[in-house]
């Protein structure tokens, strides 16, 4: 099964890039059993070994920020990097 990554930036409603935002990934396809858990850079993140050509659902969490979810989709056919998921968080 071909793989992707979903990579991405997570910044404050004020535009700063966010550190140490939990990011948790996992499938929204009935047929494919992908989780994952990292946790932001600098604001950047990197889930690879995706299968592509799925929907997958990302969570976030920072304390003194509200969780957020978003959804993002990994094109069949194209392998390798997908364009940026760019998350914003607001605070609580």
């Amino acid at each position: 099964m071909p793989r992707a990554s979903i990579v991405g930036l997570i910044k404050a409603k004020d535009g700063t890039l966010l550190s140490r935002v939990l990011i948790q990934v996992k499938s929204l396809a009935p047929n494919v059993t992908f989780t994952a858990s990292t946790y932001s850079a600098n604001g950047r993140f990197r889930i690879e070994n995706v299968p592509e050509g799925y929907d997958y659902s990302l969570e976030t969490l920072k304390e003194g920020y509200r969780p957020s979810q978003t959804q993002t989709t990994t094109t069949p056919g194209v392998a390798g990097e997908l364009r940026p998921v760019n998350i914003t968080l607001n605070p609580r």
